[in-house]
């Protein structure tokens, strides 16, 4: 039996057509499952607007926003030890997995004798790269050399001042202030 659209209006607060409340007493008297449906959604209906609303307690809004600012820096402490714990946990395991994967592959000599050749590949580099940079460098103007010198200077003196007021602004101020 299809209890389409009676189940729709048995929970629908609008008022129906005396055409639709007629079908829908018709069903609710041949429908056992409607009606028992419907009796315990009018028991249910008439618990909740038996129940009274309860009054905050005096104050309680004005206690409720003076907590508020500790709340919020509680749950940011909560959060940044949670973020930190996380991207901890996951660096570890992915340290452990890298030594697992070298031990089980290589073996501890081989390995020595790997980072050993890397690290001197990369001074070897590092001269190379000496070498073709140092001849660039002195074949400048000094005048070209003393503005790069400065422009970087600034620019390294311009970030040290932003990150200093930055690191000032949130430990005086906090985060959260607008």
């Amino acid at each position: 039996m299809s209890h389409q659209p009676y189940d729709n209006w048995l929970y629908d607060e609008a008022k129906l057509s005396n055409e639709q409340a007629s079908a829908l007493q018709t069903h609710l008297q041949e429908c056992r499952q409607c009606s028992e449906q419907y009796q315990a959604w009018k028991a249910v209906n008439a618990q909740f607007r038996s129940v009274t609303v309860e009054s905050p307690q005096a104050g309680f809004s004005q206690r409720w926003r003076a907590s508020l600012g500790e709340r919020r820096l509680r749950q940011q402490a909560r959060q940044i030890r949670q973020f930190f714990l996380i991207l901890m946990t996951a660096a570890l395991f992915t340290l452990l997995m890298l030594v697992i994967t070298l031990l089980t592959t290589t073996s501890p000599l081989n390995l020595l004798v790997s980072v050993y050749q890397s690290l001197i590949r990369l001074v070897i580099e590092g001269n190379h790269i000496q070498h073709v940079f140092l001849p660039l460098l002195g074949s400048l103007p000094p005048v070209i050399s003393i503005a790069v010198w400065i422009i970087l200077s600034s620019v390294l003196g311009l970030l040290s001042i932003l990150w200093i007021g930055s690191v000032w602004r949130i430990s005086h101020l906090g985060v959260f202030q607008k």
